[in-house]
């Protein structure tokens, strides 16, 4: 069998708090997406990092807008325009996750959870995820989540059918954001987005759910001490690297 390989690219930089506190010194952190050479449907790209969109005011803190470069200069460097990708996956709608979507605008489709969706013009989420990064730029399609036995919420939805990429409910950060699970030649990866922003700790990011929080990094632990799983790979890892990861 054929293996799946998975193209990290860093697309930009965040400022955040070190710790909980608003007042404590900030660090800059990585932006990372993720693009999945599926060898059955195709490249995939989950996540699009920072584009070049201007941000709103209240969001200049926190993101660099010069994403250095972008995904769709990514992409060209790996040889693939937006047009061949299968898809892009969204994790979640936070701007470091769809800044790059006009960039992308001739990739066939663009996918979110509906979850995600549906709370994105909702409580403190709005701030974060404003809707001109999307409309007007591209379409998005929601998929539901269905009711199984995969996932801290017991929600999820294999995407192919075939058990190779499966979006999972991993609540906590946002009450809709999806942890990408991967299995392909008998090996697992999780492409976690801001479910935890370290991959190794799984330290918890700065969440809107605290219990869907817990229930989330327990279950993401069941798959860190397992020898099949080559990792758990965060948005906003500190120690990563632009790689490439075969399964």
């Amino acid at each position: 069998m054929s293996s799946m390989t998975v193209h990290i690219l860093r697309c930009g930089t965040i400022r955040v708090p070190r710790g909980h506190s608003p007042f404590a010194q900030r660090q800059e952190l990585p932006v990372w997406c993720y693009l999945v050479a599926h060898p059955a449907h195709g490249p995939i790209l989950v996540d699009t990092g920072l584009g070049t969109l201007p941000l709103p005011g209240r969001l200049r803190r926190y993101y660099d807008p010069d994403p250095q470069p972008t995904v769709a200069e990514q992409l060209a460097r790996l040889g693939i325009r937006p047009a061949d990708l299968a898809m892009v996956l969204l994790s979640d709608l936070d701007v470091d996750h769809t800044g790059g979507l006009h960039t992308l605008t001739a990739a066939p489709r663009f996918l979110v959870s509906e979850e995600e969706y549906y709370w994105t013009c909702r409580r403190a989420f709005s701030r974060r995820q404003p809707a001109s990064f999307w409309d007007g730029h591209v379409h998005l399609e929601t998929y539901y989540l269905r009711g199984t036995t995969l996932g801290p919420a017991k929600h999820s939805l294999d995407i192919f059918g075939d058990g190779s990429l499966t979006s999972v409910l991993t609540a906590g950060h946002t009450f809709g954001c999806c942890t990408t699970l991967l299995r392909w030649n008998g090996k697992t990866l999780l492409l976690a987005g801001n479910a935890v922003r370290d991959g190794r700790t799984l330290k918890d990011d700065y969440v809107y759910h605290p219990y869907q929080q817990e229930k989330t990094v327990r279950w993401l632990r069941t798959f860190r001490d397992d020898p099949s799983c080559l990792g758990i790979l965060a948005t906003h890892d500190a120690w990563e690297t632009e790689r490439i990861i075969r399964l």
